[in-house]
Order: C-alpha cells, then structure tokens, then sequence
C-alpha cells in the first residue's frame, strides 16, 4: 500500500488516523501491523503509539496551527517606529512595566499594551536586528584570532571566573556598550548578556557617565537577585566613581577586565 503523506491531510483527517493507531494498537497488532492497515509508516506509527502512552488521548488530539492567541506577526510601520522610539527614550517602569530592563519579553509586554497583541519571539528577534538592538558576548572563535594575552585569558582566566561564579553562586555578564546612530539621534545602549546568551539593556542619550554605570549595575544586581560576576572592557568603567561604587560593593558586583586587544573580539554591530 502506498504510505499517506499527513503533512497535508487536514487537521480532522489526522486526528481519526491517530486514533485508528491507537485502537488498533490496544487490539494487540504490531506497528507494521498498524502501518500496512492505515497506510503510513512503521516509524510514524510507532510514534504515535509512543506518545498516546506518554500523554494519553491528549497528546493525539487536533493540534491548532498558526500563530498563538493573541499573536500577530508584524507590526504596522507607524507601530514599528512608535515602539522603537518608546524603548530608546524611556525606562521599561517609566512605561508602567514590571521590568528594570529591556528584554525581548518586556519589549513584547510594551507591544500589548499598546496594541494588544504579541509577536512571536523569533519574530521579535527580528525587530531587533532590524532596530539595531544587537549586542553579544565575544565568541571562542573569534577570541582565538586575538593576540596571545587575549588567547592565555581565554584559556586559564576566564576558566577561573566560571569556577568562581559557580561556587560563589554567582551569574556571568559580559558587559557590551553600542553607539546606534537614527535620523533624528544617537543613542548609546548598554547591555549585559549572560552566559545563556540573554541580553537587558538600556538606553543613554550622549556619553556614558559615572551615575548612568552605577544606575545600569544597581539594576542589574537588583534583577538577578545574587552576585553578579561582569566581564567587561576597562574602557567602559574608567570613571573614578564608578570604580569606588564598585569597591562598595565589591560583595555583591565583582568586575573582571578584558585583557588588551580582546575588543577585536567582539562582533561586528550595526550602526
């Protein structure tokens, strides 16, 4: 018998095909059994059979395709640059969010306030490179082109901090500052990614000073809720008080430097 492809029998079809599975399974026939009698194969009807006893008559039942409830999938132009305009010239509790930070999620919390719908994250990503809201840590990659400091870093200090932050039950933050440039201002967006790659940021207007740093990490620490080890370039916490905000509280924000000529690591931005 010719095998059915599912992929484009409607949803109801498919859902009777899951249940023929799995009626014929209890009467005792085998899955090539099963696979000759309903016309699919032996693997997709052992996959439906595995997940029927996993979760039961649920995980058989008709699946809704498409987007989310509440979810659309791009915003109007005028949306695109109200929201763009909102995140780069206020703070997220300004806007009335429980966020102390710009993520994707609070970004996407602002988009149904305003317009009462979501995007899909991989969708919001999007927007994002789009904005030029881009920031990363520096990848093993590239850290392997930098000079040989850079590389004896890479290999025995940064090893050190992770073995530190893991026994101190502290989080990792690399610490990324970004010039972006739009038709009516500059900006610059400060940002810390984890380890796990997720980023919070904010936005300054003109140059970085010392109580924009000391307002950026007392967040930071606040929304983590435990020490935070920060790796950043020297060159973004030059400032004197910054630096004596950072020995008060050395107990609660630890700050490791990259050596000189790791910048080169970092990934080229759009400007």
């Amino acid at each position: 018998m010719d095998k059915t492809d599912t992929r484009k029998l409607s949803q109801e079809t498919q859902y009777e095909l899951r249940k023929s599975v799995v009626r014929l399974r209890e009467k005792g026939l085998t899955n090539k059994l099963v696979a000759e009698v309903v016309g699919i194969s032996v693997s997709h009807a052992s996959k439906i059979w595995q997940s029927y006893l996993r979760g039961g008559e649920i995980s058989i039942q008709k699946k809704t395709r498409g987007r989310k409830n509440g979810e659309k999938r791009r915003l109007e132009k005028d949306q695109d640059e109200k929201i763009r305009q909102l995140v780069i010239n206020y703070f997220p509790e300004q806007l009335g969010l429980p966020f102390v930070f710009w993520t994707r999620e609070a970004i996407n919390k602002l988009i149904e306030n305003q317009y009462g719908f979501k995007l899909s994250l991989r969708t919001l990503s999007e927007y994002f490179f789009r904005w030029g809201f881009i920031a990363q840590r520096p990848s093993k990659y590239a850290f392997e082109k930098c000079p040989m400091a850079v590389q004896q870093w890479t290999r025995e200090t940064f090893p050190e901090i992770m073995m530190m932050a893991k026994n101190g039950n502290a989080e990792v933050f690399w610490l990324d500052d970004t010039v972006l440039s739009f038709a009516e201002q500059t900006v610059i967006m400060l940002a810390a990614i984890s380890n796990r790659k997720k980023m919070r940021f904010l936005f300054f207007k003109d140059k970085i000073e010392a109580k924009q740093l000391i307002r950026f990490k007392k967040r930071l620490k606040e929304d983590v809720g435990r020490k935070v080890f920060l790796i950043a370039d020297e060159r973004i916490l030059h400032c004197r008080l910054a630096q004596e905000w950072l020995d008060k509280y050395r107990q609660e924000v630890d700050v490791f430097y990259l050596p000189a000529g790791a910048a080169g690591a970092a990934p080229q931005r759009r400007q």
